[in-house]
């Protein structure tokens, strides 16, 4: 995870959470990636990035937290090519 923000200069947020889904009590794992000059705490800036997973969807734990960094780093990418938020190449 450290090469990941290293490489495109964001801190990533991990927070898991049961909440219902489907009608099921499921674990909800949400991916932020923050502006590593950007609190939490601030106004979200043009560059913060969100991906939201479900634990049903997936058989391992690395698994899902190999698909949520993938999700992040596809969103970054596409915003990136959009010209919004800071361009990191």
């Amino acid at each position: 995870m450290d090469a990941f923000q290293l490489h495109n200069t964001v801190r990533i947020v991990i927070t898991m959470a049961v909440e219902s889904h489907n009608g099921k009590q499921d674990l909800k794992v949400t991916g932020e990636a923050w502006d590593k000059d950007q609190g939490s705490a601030d106004p979200v800036p043009s560059d913060y990035t969100l991906a939201t997973l479900w634990g049903s969807d997936y058989v391992r734990l690395m698994g899902l937290l190999t698909r949520l960094l993938y999700v992040l780093d596809f969103k970054l990418g596409e915003r990136e090519w959009l010209g919004i938020g800071k361009h990191k190449a």
